[in-house]
């Protein structure tokens, strides 16, 4: 999986955008991040959130196959997936936590 180097995420975006005619300010926008900071992204100086990357991922309709995620998917992982692409910030937040402190639960068990 491709998510754990900065550099090919950002490359990734970055030639989506530009597939798809974008300006860096009008993808900025409509994901509502700084014209600034999606730059950084795709220069590889910083990795988007998670909440930042599936929104930039549905505005540039990537695959997650293109990071290295495999399209087999099992029915729960697409079960996840499409509660993720559904929820709001706050829910992807709360999501994150509670997945963060079960996993911190088993291992500590």
């Amino acid at each position: 999986m491709e998510l754990d180097n900065k550099n090919i995420i950002g490359a990734i975006i970055k030639k989506y955008r530009i597939k798809h005619q974008m300006t860096q300010a009008i993808l900025a926008e409509k994901v509502g991040l700084s014209e600034k900071h999606l730059g950084q992204i795709e220069r590889g100086a910083f990795q988007p959130n998670i909440i930042n990357f599936f929104k930039i991922i549905n505005v540039l309709n990537i695959n997650l196959s293109d990071f290295g995620f495999s399209n087999s998917l099992n029915n729960k992982q697409k079960e996840l997936l499409a509660l993720i692409n559904s929820s709001t910030d706050e829910e992807i937040n709360l999501f994150i936590d509670i997945i963060k402190n079960i996993k911190n639960f088993t291992s500590n068990n």
